[in-house]
């Protein structure tokens, strides 16, 4: 992971889903987290905003879950060389959809900003992105902590808000 900008090509639909007067800060902080990661150097990001009713059928459709959830994230399928995943450069990293109703509802209960969790959420999804999965047990939880940790510092949000730290089964 690379504490500096990337040249992370980042596309970002569903911006009306936001508050006008917080969307650019939000953007800002959704970009700053991506370009934090060093492996979205010069690949795709794909972000999308989504209301609850979309983000439900979208769960269900890629996860089978009938219900709603704060973010989904959509690994791009990279090309298999010989057996050796190969991330080639200008291709996508993967989709990550972000539910604002769910991120609101979140921000409000724990009391912090909709742009802080946000800029969780956008933490979080690319650490799936990147192939960690915190449902894989402790030790890969610790792992996936850690680097959304990493991410959030680098965007210049409180690490402590990263969402492996809300499940205290997964605390260090």
């Amino acid at each position: 992971m690379n504490q500096t900008s990337t040249n992370a090509r980042i596309v970002i639909d569903g911006r009306e889903f936001l508050p006008k007067p917080r969307r650019q800060a939000i953007l800002a902080t959704v970009r700053r987290v991506i370009a934090s990661v060093a492996e979205a150097s010069r690949r795709w990001v794909f972000v999308t905003f989504v209301q609850e009713e979309h983000m439900r059928a979208l769960n269900q459709k890629w996860r089978g879950v009938a219900k709603s959830t704060d973010v989904l994230s959509l690994v791009a399928h990279e090309e298999h060389d010989g057996g050796h995943r190969e991330a080639h450069v200008d291709t996508p990293l993967g989709d990550l959809l972000i539910c604002v109703d769910v991120a609101r509802r979140q921000a409000d209960r724990l009391g912090h900003t909709l742009c802080e969790e946000i800029a969780v959420l956008t933490a979080h999804g690319m650490c799936h992105l990147l192939g960690m999965d915190h449902e894989r047990g402790a030790r890969e939880a610790l792992l996936q902590l850690r680097h959304e940790q990493a991410l959030l510092h680098a965007a210049g949000v409180d690490a402590a808000l990263a969402l492996i730290n809300r499940n205290s089964d997964n605390s260090p």
